[in-house]
């Protein structure tokens, strides 16, 4: 990274799911969180596998994922606000 770039961050969500299985495997690094679809109840928001930024660093930061299992008929909604900001 050159200091061109120091202070920035990228909040970035990833998400990995095979069909098939409705398995599912989901990180984020800042990003909103995403909301949970079940049928028969009410949306609501997932926390699990949540993280800083990426370029936020600190001692001991540690990166999380979640695993879980889409059951037929549900969703995982990933959505944006639409900012993109720069602050210097």
């Amino acid at each position: 990274m050159t200091d061109r770039f120091a202070g920035w961050f990228v909040q970035q969500p990833r998400l990995d799911a095979v069909a098939e299985s409705g398995s599912v495997a989901f990180a984020s690094a800042g990003h909103l969180p995403p909301v949970m679809l079940d049928p028969g109840a009410a949306p609501r928001l997932f926390m699990e596998g949540r993280s800083p930024p990426l370029g936020v660093t600190a001692p001991g930061l540690a990166r999380s994922q979640a695993a879980f299992t889409l059951m037929p008929g549900a969703g995982f909604l990933l959505y944006t606000d639409g900012l993109i900001g720069r602050f210097v």
